[in-house]
């Protein structure tokens, strides 16, 4: 049972496993702001306060999302704009509802999967109480599981460079596939062909008795729907004969509003309350804790109490004691919302228990707001003298859209087998058992969303190395205007073109990753995510321009970071130097002993990189080998270094790349590729220094013998 948790949603996702080397996460409504701050800066480990040092928060980000891949993929009509740094945030099919709620993690020793029901909002991460499964997969045991949900993913839209940049940490680490192992746990999703309640009941062994059956959820299948298309019809008629007498049929619904302390001058007749759901305030000033239970038979100085999961005594006294402080009390005819006609339906087959989950709670005297959002299915059963409780826990609510129909909502949930029995209140501690008839059920009204004008864009790409942007629209787009929003917000254009649009010469602005579309005649405007290309071309945060040799010797021999190389520059611009000799910035020259432990660190910074991504960041990013091999071989045409000097350091640094080993890495084929790619450059296009300098065949034989 452990693998279900209502608490600690960030600690979900990162764990104690090191670096995080790739991250999908699937949401229904997405907050830009909130995923940044706290999912982003927990999952990436960034160090800057994103309030106190926003900018620097900012340019912490984007350097770490240029070494890991992030993926996120959102229902289109809940996005509200606001996204900053440079992850890969893709809208799913306009065409059907896209409500999964799951994050695929990758580390070095593991992966870790969270399948649940929160969002990437605050109310999915703490504000709501929330179910979810987490499970730490082994990439070589779990590798079906892993594969599957890769599968998931892609069906839900995964494309772009961050996703097969993400599959290139995962792929070399998966062990050989196995059909046949399809065990729980395991993924359950719509875009399989059957609907997603009938392959879960698929999974329950057929000859296993139905001891019972546990339905919660936020929202259910409104009223009216016939038997063959009601969730608990469903349930009832597929487990048909196989029911085990006593048989109990669990439903959990929202109880909004609720009191935690008595509201009026109700009756302390104990007597007259016998079989009604009591509420109780336990603890000292300050401390106080409301609780609930069912008031049962009058046995002597006791009166008999449950709250469904256990039964007690309190004494008469006691109880009239409570009442007279108001620290107890009869709550009366409760409302909550579900289908009242289903379940009366369902109750004339079966012995039907409502659990309310309280909206208010009371914990050690503080009261705070957390409505239920979490999504369970649970069913009981015995196979042979083996109790055990199957479950699916994640983003499907008990409708017919979510659980019923292979055309409608996008779901999923992570099927569980559970040692032992447990019903609804077992799983989740929030739950009040009341009885039936003390409660009167109300179906939810829903209100449609307008339609966003970002439905006529079909995609829009930044690609950095040509610092263009591209846009592509759908057929039948009206007329529309776009936009940068930046501070100096910079439009783009005033109506839709017949083909793309291309925009040149466009510099990602730090705090902005996403273009504005506006519909003026609906005076409508919406928010559109630039999904990113050669991202590793991104400008490093807070330096504008190239960086020139001796800053990459300097940041590379670890004297200084970028940050230290921007603020330099900044105290340069301030006192009025415009020199553009970066000696005037950073002192004299470095001597050639400094060059070579410089060139030394480079080894020991690859080796050190915890992931593919990383070491691509490291290689080929603005501030990395390549670009730092390449202001070596141009350092002869541009005065800065004598050409047997740059021949020197470019054949000292291919042989430190040579040097570095990838033993024990997946993905050390892959790295190592990247890096003979980098060596072969260098020794093709480094300049050979003229015939007769001084020591140069004694230097090439030891660098042709050393590679």
């Amino acid at each position: 049972m452990g693998n279900i948790v209502t608490t600690d949603a960030l600690g979900r996702l990162v764990g104690a496993a090191g670096a995080c080397h790739g991250a999908v996460f699937l949401s229904y409504t997405f907050d830009a702001r909130f995923f940044e701050e706290e999912v982003l800066a927990a999952v990436l480990q960034l160090q800057e306060d994103p309030t106190e040092a926003t900018r620097r928060f900012l340019d912490e980000g984007r350097r770490k999302l240029v070494e890991t891949p992030v993926l996120v993929i959102a229902d289109p009509g809940m996005l509200r704009g606001g996204q900053r740094l440079p992850y890969d945030l893709l809208r799913a099919d306009t065409a059907r509802l896209f409500h999964p709620k799951l994050a695929l993690l990758l580390y070095g020793p593991c992966a870790r999967m969270v399948v649940g029901s929160g969002n990437l909002t605050p109310g999915g991460y703490g504000d709501n109480a929330e179910l979810s499964a987490v499970l730490p997969l082994d990439y070589a045991r779990d590798a079906g599981l892993l594969r599957r949900v890769v599968a998931f993913v892609e069906a839900s839209g995964a494309h772009g460079e961050a996703w097969s940049r993400f599959l290139a940490e995962l792929r070399p680490r998966l062990g050989p596939e196995d059909d046949a192992d399809t065990a729980a746990p395991w993924l359950l999703h719509t875009y399989d062909k059957m609907p997603l309640l009938d392959a879960f009941l698929a999974r329950v062994p057929p000859d296993a008795k139905v001891e019972r059956i546990g339905v919660l959820a936020p929202f259910h299948q409104e009223d009216g729907a016939p038997p063959d298309g009601a969730i608990f019809d469903r349930l009832l008629d597929a487990t048909e004969g196989r029911r085990a007498h006593g048989f109990v049929l669990d439903v959990g619904v929202s109880w909004e509003g609720n009191p935690v302390a008595p509201g009026g001058d109700d009756s302390r007749d104990l007597d007259t309350h016998i079989g009604d759901l009591w509420g109780v305030v336990d603890g000292a000033r300050g401390k106080e804790t409301t609780s609930w239970f069912v008031l049962g038979r009058h046995v002597g100085h006791n009166f008999e109490f449950n709250d469904g999961r256990a039964g007690g005594r309190r004494s008469t006294r006691e109880l009239n004691a409570l009442c007279a402080e108001g620290k107890a009390w009869p709550t009366g005819q409760l409302e909550a919302f579900a289908p009242e006609d289903l379940l009366n339906r369902a109750a004339h087959r079966a012995s039907l228990r409502v659990w309310l989950f309280p909206e208010i709670h009371r914990r050690e005297g503080r009261i705070y707001r957390q409505p239920l959002h979490g999504k369970l299915l649970a069913v009981a059963v015995t196979e042979g003298k083996k109790k055990r409780t199957h479950v699916i826990v994640g983003s499907p609510n008990a409708s017919a859209a979510a659980l019923l129909r292979t055309g409608a909502n996008v779901e999923c949930a992570l099927h569980l087998v559970l040692d032992g029995h447990y019903h609804l209140g077992l799983l989740c501690d929030g739950l009040v058992w009341v009885p039936r008839q003390q409660v009167t059920l109300h179906g939810r009204s829903y209100t449609a969303l307008a339609p966003s004008p970002a439905r006529w864009v079909d995609d829009a790409v930044f690609d950095a190395r040509e610092r263009r942007v591209r846009v592509t629209w759908r057929p039948g787009a009206p007329r529309l205007m776009l936009s940068y929003p930046t501070a100096d917000r910079r439009i783009l254009l005033d109506s839709v073109p017949a083909t793309a649009s291309v925009f040149d010469e466009f510099d990602l602005d730090p705090v902005c990753c996403e273009l504005e579309v506006t519909d003026p005649e609906a005076r409508v405007t919406a928010r559109v995510p630039l999904r990113i290309e050669h991202v590793l071309d991104l400008p490093v945060a807070g330096i504008t321009g190239e960086l020139d040799l001796q800053e990459l010797l300097l940041l590379h021999a670890g004297r200084y970071t970028p940050a230290g190389i921007a603020a330099r520059r900044a105290a340069a611009a301030a006192a009025r130097d415009v020199s553009s000799d970066t000696a005037s910035v950073f002192g004299t020259a470095l001597s050639p002993r400094e060059v070579f432990r410089a060139l030394l660190s480079i080894g020991a910074e690859l080796v050190r990189a915890p992931s593919l991504g990383a070491f691509q960041a490291q290689l080929r990013g603005p501030c990395g080998v390549c670009r730092l091999a390449e202001r070596i071989v141009e350092a002869p045409e541009r005065g800065e270094l004598m050409r047997a000097e740059a021949w020197i350091y470019a054949q000292e640094l291919a042989r430190v790349l040579k040097r570095v080993t990838f033993d024990g890495d997946p993905t050390g084929s892959d790295k190592a590729t990247l890096r003979d790619e980098v060596v072969q450059w260098i020794r093709e296009s480094v300049s050979v220094p003229a015939p007769g300098t001084p020591g140069i065949t004694d230097l090439s034989n030891f660098y042709e013998g050393g590679l």
